[in-house]
């Protein structure tokens, strides 16, 4: 089933340096990027990070 309103949203996203999805385990957020990045001319990549991922410091470069 397409997601046309979110796929809108993602594209508006590619004006700014960083997007973020976020919801709930199940939602379809990676079925939602997937299916975005295959449909785009934009370099896409993505981080998925979790509760163990509380490191704030692996973030930032110096």
């Amino acid at each position: 089933m397409p997601r046309h309103r979110l796929l809108s949203l993602l594209n508006e996203g590619t004006k700014y340096p960083l997007t973020l999805c976020v919801a709930s385990s199940g939602w379809g957020k990676g079925t939602l990027l997937t299916s975005w990045a295959n449909h785009t001319d934009k370099h896409v990549s993505w981080l998925q990070v979790d509760e163990s991922d509380n490191e704030v410091a692996m973030f930032y470069q110096k």
